[in-house]
């Protein structure tokens, strides 16, 4: 069972020990391990290996993304009605590994004669299980602590991990990959073939590691002694979101920022393969962006703990911008500029993710401040459906407009081809990431705010002392400035 104690262990009063952190980051590594794949190598597996269209494979694999306009809400309200000893967070996660797990093995590991249709059906059981893990493990890692900047450590701690498992995922299949791909000869053939056999290793590695982990985080990770919330109407749900103008600013940032991202990792094994000129080399930029984000985590908490969240979060947005548009300096085969330009995009890549995590958490005190209703899984899940919507978009953009625009294996190396990959790869990301950094700007949550809202809600639990009705009296009032 989950411990209770916040406290043991750790530095200071209300900050989580080293431990509890791991124990909480720790799942990140398994999930990780499958993301990668999911979000970069799925795609050249089955139009490549499999030998399926690369229209037919976007679409399919947008149209798995778009379900989670269904499942996500659902599964956050669920969880936040959720009733028994094991709390609303535990019961989802343990009943969605399984469900993950079954899904990944169906798609890492596909037949010779898949369809699109194959790749939908296994693509949605894996998402159905990821999303009953995520949303309730997300609203956890919210719950853990009310303060803001103990919020950016909780958050670190979980994107730290995740990079551990994406450094996992960028060298675990290198090590097991099979002894006859040395003996073929063709350069496409030994590049697919890697491929395929990268995937499957991937899938192995998450079905090992992730029920340990997953019974660590459930022995060791104190969960929120919040009882659980009666669903209310999706009308007056709807009506409370479309009020919440901090959350709506991040789900914007969210929104833009992952439609950068899912054109440019969906496409960026053809980037490496067909136009930077990479070969084995594309693993070793991989493995120096994780490496650099292990760095890069710590320094965006730190960072986060002495200046206002969002502008730092803004401040990494920025970085990796200028990193991405850098490639197109770089000449094809130049390792070395490639290289340089992977450290700063893998610097920077931490940030936002750690930020915007522990931001989303300020912005569900809001909504149970003004509400009165603690429904942390719900936002969650509505954060989630603008991350995994905007990345299906960039999924199903990225590959039929490449094929419309003239791209494939066969012709990559002429012009036209090769203008699409930098269009879609690079151009098109770049506008959308620079996009989402006015949203960010605009979000008017800082520490001195937080800790407002933080008083009033408080107060309104009736929790504070009566020495206390001063701040609270001017808590609400500063919390009515963030409507």
């Amino acid at each position: 069972m989950a411990g209770s104690d916040n406290q043991a262990g750790a530095g200071a009063p209300g900050q989580l020990s080293n431990w509890r952190l791991a124990a909480y980051g720790g799942l990140t590594i398994p999930l990780a391990a499958a993301g990668l794949p999911i979000a970069i190598y799925v795609a050249p597996l089955y139009t490549d290996h499999i030998g399926l269209g690369f229209t037919a494979v976007g679409l399919a694999l947008m149209a798995t993304r778009v379900l989670a306009i269904v499942v996500d809400p659902l599964i956050g309200r669920l969880s936040d009605a959720t009733r028994g000893r094991l709390g609303r967070r535990i019961p989802w996660i343990l009943a969605g590994a399984p469900i993950m797990m079954f899904g990944v093995w169906r798609t890492f590991m596909p037949s010779a004669d898949a369809t699109a249709v194959d790749l939908f059906v296994s693509l949605s059981i894996l998402y159905l299980g990821w999303a009953m893990m995520t949303v309730p493990y997300g609203a956890w890692g919210a719950e853990l602590s009310p303060d803001y900047h103990e919020r950016s450590r909780i958050a670190g701690a979980r994107e730290l991990f995740s990079v551990v498992g994406l450094l996992l995922a960028v060298t675990f299949p290198l090590l097991v990959r099979p002894a006859g791909l040395e003996k073929m000869t063709d350069r496409n053939a030994i590049e697919t073939a890697a491929i395929a056999a990268d995937v499957a290793a991937l899938g192995w590695a998450t079905l090992v590691l992730l029920p340990p982990l997953l019974l660590v985080l459930i022995r060791f990770v104190p969960v929120s002694a919040h009882k659980a919330e009666a669903p209310v109407g999706s009308q007056r749900f709807g009506r409370d979101l479309l009020r919440n103008r901090p959350f709506l600013l991040l789900l914007g940032s969210t929104f833009f920022a992952g439609l950068s991202s899912g054109m440019n990792q969906t496409t960026v094994v053809h980037y490496y393969r067909y136009r930077a000129g990479l070969g084995d080399a594309a693993d070793v930029m991989v493995f120096a962006f994780f490496a650099v984000a292990v760095v890069g985590a710590f320094f965006w908490v730190w960072l986060g703990r002495r200046m206002v969240k969002h502008h730092v979060m803004a401040a990494a947005s920025l970085l990796s911008l200028i990193a991405s548009l850098a490639v197109l300096a770089i000449a094809p085969g130049d390792i070395v500029g490639f290289m340089l330009v992977q450290a700063v995009s893998g610097f920077a890549y931490a940030g936002p993710l750690i930020l915007g995590a522990s931001m989303a958490a300020d912005v569900i005190d809001l909504d149970w401040l003004k509400s009165g209703l603690q429904r942390g899984a719900a936002f969650i899940a509505v954060w989630e459906i603008g991350k995994k919507l905007s990345e299906a978009a960039g999924v199903g953009i990225a590959l039929p407009l490449m094929e419309a625009m003239g791209f494939s294996a066969h012709t990559a190396s002429e012009p036209n081809a090769q203008f699409a990959l930098i269009t879609v790869n690079v151009l098109l990301p770049a506008v959308f990431a620079l996009t989402a950094i006015p949203f960010i700007l605009a979000y008017p949550i800082d520490e001195k705010r937080q800790r407002i809202v933080r008083a009033a809600l408080e107060r309104k639990l009736g929790r504070l002392a009566a020495r206390d009705l001063r701040a609270a009296e001017e808590a609400a009032l500063g919390a009515g400035k963030l409507r």
